[in-house]
């Protein structure tokens, strides 16, 4: 995974789907052949070992997917400036690839 935006998006988008006791979940195992629970289990391993992680920048985005979603959801303008000024304190964050190659 890169540490753009949308792979960071995509990824917890996934672990979200691996951990959160689904009905589509289950479907999706069950159609493969496999047990739900087991390939439950076999990710949380893969977490705890590390294997599946998340770098500084991909948690980054995620803090800014949160902050931005309390931003939209608040209608105190002082809650909303305050907030807004949290997002713009967060650094080392690139849209998409193309936002490398315009910094070139």
């Amino acid at each position: 995974m890169g540490e753009h935006k949308h792979d960071a998006y995509c990824k917890q988008d996934s672990y979200n789907w691996f951990t959160n006791d689904t009905k589509n979940f289950d479907d999706v195992c069950w159609f493969a052949n496999f047990d739900p629970e087991i390939i439950r289990s076999k990710f949380n391993e893969l977490i705890f070992r590390k294997i599946i992680k998340y770098t500084k920048v991909q948690l980054k985005w995620l803090r800014y997917r949160w902050l931005y979603k309390q931003y939209r959801a608040t209608l105190n303008k002082d809650d909303r400036r305050k907030i807004l000024k949290e997002i713009k304190s967060i650094e080392g964050l690139k849209k998409t690839p193309e936002d490398d190659k315009k910094k070139q």
